[in-house]
């Protein structure tokens, strides 16, 4: 038995990633009060925290230039790509390949029930996982709060990741990414705190 349900396979061009996308070309995942479309590519281009209702965070989908995105994928002129579920869950897994390697990504959003009571963690999780062979990966995290309307401030907390500040009229819209990898480049406005 397969570890995924039914997918779609899409040759991606380097030239494509930052236009916009149909909309079948997006997976979602969620944790019961808010949720994400994660393109095929690996980017994803809608995000609303900490609920549906709330202001966009990621907003690729609508302003393709403005709108913010957190893209992973193959650094390479073109790469293939398979996304599905796995089994009876939402959990999304996105299997690029180039040539003779692969790299698995899998994104899910957290969410259990203690008690009676529904818990979630307001975050997504983002695995990246070599398969096969060897691959160079790019990021582009650019988060856009207020539907893309701000810029946030950048700060990097050695060993921790960077935090993302903005001010927003809407509380509790805060963003961090937790990560041992330091990006060469964050598309936003960049200030940093050394914890040695």
């Amino acid at each position: 038995m397969s570890n995924t349900t039914r997918g779609r396979f899409k040759t991606i061009k380097r030239s494509d990633l930052f236009s916009y996308k149909p909309i079948s070309d997006y997976g979602l995942i969620g944790d019961m009060k808010t949720c994400a479309l994660v393109g095929v590519d690996g980017s994803i281009d809608w995000l609303c925290i900490p609920r549906f209702d709330s202001p966009s965070i990621f907003g690729a989908l609508v302003d393709s230039q403005k709108g913010g995105r957190f893209l992973v994928c193959p650094n390479a002129e073109s790469f293939g790509s398979w996304q599905a579920y796995e089994p009876l869950t939402n959990i999304l897994t996105t299997n690029f390949s180039t040539g003779s390697s692969s790299v698995t990504l899998t994104d899910f959003m957290p969410c259990f029930t203690m008690q009676r009571t529904l818990v979630t963690s307001g975050g997504i999780h983002r695995r990246l996982e070599c398969t096969k062979g060897e691959m160079e990966i790019e990021a582009h995290f650019e988060p856009r709060p207020g539907y893309g309307a701000h810029v946030p401030e950048i700060e990097f907390v050695k060993g921790v990741g960077y935090s993302f500040s903005s001010h927003v009229d809407h509380p509790n819209q805060g963003l961090t990414l937790l990560t041992d990898l330091e990006f060469r480049k964050i598309s936003a406005v960049r200030s940093y705190q050394n914890l040695d």
